[in-house]
């Protein structure tokens, strides 16, 4: 669950909202691969989204999946 908006989350502990975000952000920063996060809402009206992940030079290739989401 993401944090309440204009709230700070300090919470190194490993359980927390921000280290729970950078394992599945920092992958793509640290091997130089394409990522494109895409914030979607359910029908229940709560935030979710999709984190995708391309291969080497795989930018245009990770657009044109992320277009053809249904909400892309």
């Amino acid at each position: 669950v993401a944090p309440v908006r204009g709230h700070v989350d300090y919470d190194r502990s490993g359980t927390g909202y921000l280290p729970r975000t950078l394992c599945l952000c920092s992958i793509a920063g640290l091997g130089g691969l394409p990522q494109l996060n895409l914030p979607h809402v359910t029908a229940a009206g709560l935030p979710c989204g999709v984190s995708l992940l391309g291969g080497p030079d795989a930018d245009l290739a990770l657009v044109n999946v992320a277009a053809e989401l249904p909400w892309g």
